[in-house]
């Protein structure tokens, strides 16, 4: 049983990803802290006699195993304004605050959303289904924070700053080595101090004290349907706990650093310090050297020494991973071992699974970029510029706010798709393979791939999660749904598989592709809702040309062509593709994957040309994947209407 654990450990390790491992630590802590604090709230307002103290307990024991859950790994702050504070005090490089507190919002943002629905009941019960911010039976307060009715802005502020300020320095000296605390008790004693904050000033605003405790589920709140009041109820409150807990963190590091920091520094203390986690390294022998990083403190032990094995010998040597053994999926008499873990003299890398980590992470924060896009930069500026002096009906409100959630939401996507495109193409532009694809198959799989493709890769597959997420929670729901996840559960398959088996040269060509007509395509539904019709029917008629170009044409007659063609030779010499039983496997799912993607091509050239046939006979050029879109039904009702009495 040992043996099988440590291999399943050796699995799921992500390699040489140090930085990787330490923001995915903070993701799981913090996730855990927002689960149980939020979940704790629920269960205290829902419960008959329930009251504040079990909930500042709950908090306090939450913190502390969600500290011991990131510790070793990241240090477990899980609170953008701890990681500032243990900047102050040179634990932490400046250079990680941002990309940390932007894992610690994923984080909490999951926390918040798995408490949601766990406790989907007791919100029912509590609010009967009408999702409110104010009143007698509002919810929002139980995932984020707000202040009582009697905290001004001034008061609500300074409750921030103290009590960040009291965690922040507490925290600075429990993890001071040089007060000799054993690690084991140090994460008991910050949920400790955890509770006693809430304790003392939680009533005051809901005691966040951590900006990302409070921002992330504010974002859930958001997409939960709580509406724009979660931000703008309390004359906008919620920027008070991210400004003033960050203002208590320095304040807290500071007077800790004059007045305690700054005493006893001549005292001889027998402490032998060892490498945190940023320093840990392998010895000449492979062995890992131990290391302990609670709360970035370092302690004096070393941990148990064992023999390091890369995560590919793990996985050809266990049994219950038949699947991975390298005959499935490369070119006979090539192992994992010949292209992991490889970089050239250039600097270029050979691709492993591991590399994925980026790609989860990526698309996490991509979830989190189009919240923010979407719903505090488009829409707030749409509504700015399109100011009505004429008084409005709520029906009226209610049309518009969708209309603009709508083309906020393809904007998002248009830009983005602008973006990668233009890279994507930058990145292709000098390879040979962009002239011959059968280059993308001559001497696979001994590519090395560029960092810059790398991480385009890796942004591009957590577009797609994101999307995903999008598509499920976020988007209005269309009538081809069901193709439209497909799609997207396709895409983000294949860009994994082919970066595992290092197909990322010919996986490069189909993003490029396939990018150039997206940004038309929701270019159109941007004119399309603000009614443009002129400029309207001629990116339409951009979208057919470009659409018959990239996705009837160069996919299936050069790149599916070459697929089916040039790669069995390369693959190896008597490859072929209608051997079912013949190793490699993998390509050919990939080629299944490929097929498929065709079909769904082919599916929306029919739709794209009958929506263009329909406005030749109708006189309106609408989307009729949008059939729920009650905006758009209404719209099409109107130019109907328009053109008969015409």
């Amino acid at each position: 049983m040992g043996v099988l654990q440590d291999k399943v450990a050796g699995i799921l390790r992500i390699e040489d990803q140090q930085f990787a491992r330490e923001l995915l630590a903070e993701i799981i802590g913090t996730f855990f802290l927002l689960l149980i604090g939020n979940a704790a709230n629920i269960q205290s307002a829902a419960a008959i006699g329930g009251n504040s103290t079990s909930c500042h307990i709950a908090w306090g024991i939450g913190f502390m195993f969600a500290v011991y859950l990131a510790a070793s790994v990241s240090g477990g702050h899980l609170n953008p304004a701890i990681s500032v504070a243990q900047s102050i005090l040179g634990n932490l490089p400046p250079w990680k605050i941002i990309p940390y507190a932007i894992a610690q919002v994923i984080g909490a943002f999951l926390g918040a959303a798995v408490a949601y629905f766990g406790h989907h009941d007791d919100l029912w019960k509590l609010d009967g289904g009408i999702r409110q911010v104010t009143g007698g039976q509002a919810t929002a307060g139980l995932f984020t924070t707000f202040p009582p009715d009697h905290m001004s802005v001034w008061g609500s502020l300074l409750d921030q700053i103290i009590g960040t300020a009291m965690l922040s320095g507490l925290v600075c000296l429990i993890t001071d080595k040089r007060h000799q605390i054993p690690t084991g008790v140090v994460p008991v004693l910050a949920g400790s101090i955890m509770s006693m904050v809430a304790m003392t000033f939680g009533a005051n605003g809901g005691f966040a004290i951590n900006p990302a405790r409070d921002f992330g589920p504010r974002l859930f709140c958001l997409c939960a349907g709580y509406g724009w009041e979660v931000f703008s109820a309390h004359n906008y409150y919620f920027w008070i706990p991210i400004v003033g807990a960050l203002i208590g963190a320095v304040i807290g590091a500071w007077i800790y650093k004059i007045f305690v920091g700054l005493h006893g520094m001549n005292e001889s203390l027998d402490i032998q310090p060892t490498k945190g986690y940023n320093d840990m390294q392998r010895n000449s022998e492979g062995i890992l050297i131990g290391y302990d990083n609670t709360l970035s403190r370092a302690r004096g032990e070393i941990a148990a020494q064992k023999p390091y094995v890369p995560s590919y010998q793990v996985f050809e040597s266990s049994p219950m991973l038949w699947w991975w053994e390298s005959q499935y999926w490369l070119p006979r008499g090539v192992n994992w071992a010949d292209m992991n873990n490889k970089t050239t003299d250039s600097g270029f890398m050979y691709p492993h699974y591991s590399h994925l980590w980026m790609t989860v992470l990526t698309g996490l924060s991509l979830i989190v970029y189009r919240i923010v896009f979407e719903n505090y930069i488009f829409v707030p500026l749409a509504y700015f510029l399109s100011r009505k002096n004429a008084p409005e009906t709520r029906q009226g409100q209610l049309d518009r706010e969708k209309k603009y959630s709508r083309m906020a939401e393809c904007a998002m996507r248009c830009l983005y798709y602008t973006i990668s495109f233009i890279t994507g193409v930058y990145l292709v532009s000098g390879e040979s393979h962009l002239y011959d694809i059968s280059e993308c198959w001559r001497n696979w799989p001994f590519h090395p791939v560029p960092t810059a493709v790398s991480w385009y890769y890796w942004i591009q597959g957590g577009f797609y999660i994101s999307l995903v997420f999008g598509i499920l929670f976020l988007d209005a729901k269309r009538s081809d749904f069901y193709q439209m996840l497909f799609h997207h559960l396709i895409t983000l398959t294949l860009i994994g598989i082919s970066w595992i088996m290092n197909m990322v040269r010919v996986g490069t060509l189909i993003l490029v592709s396939h990018d150039a007509v997206d940004i038309l395509i929701d270019l159109a539904k941007i004119l399309r809702y603000e009614g443009l019709d002129n400029a309207l029917a001629v990116c339409f008629a951009g979208v057919l040309l470009v659409w018959v170009a990239t996705r009837l044409v160069y996919y299936p007659f050069w790149i599916i062509r070459s697929v089916w063609f040039d790669a069995p030779a390369f693959i190896q010499d008597d490859y072929e593709w209608l051997n079912m039983g013949q190793q490699p496997m993998a390509p050919r799912f990939i080629m299944m994957l490929l097929s498929a993607l065709l079909i769904l091509h082919i599916f929306w050239a029919y739709i794209l040309f009958k929506i263009a046939y329909d406005s030749v006979n109708e006189g309106v050029l609408d989307d009729v994947r949008e059939d729920y879109d009650e905006i758009s039904k209404c719209n099409r009702e109107k130019a109907k209407t328009k053109n008969k009495d015409d």
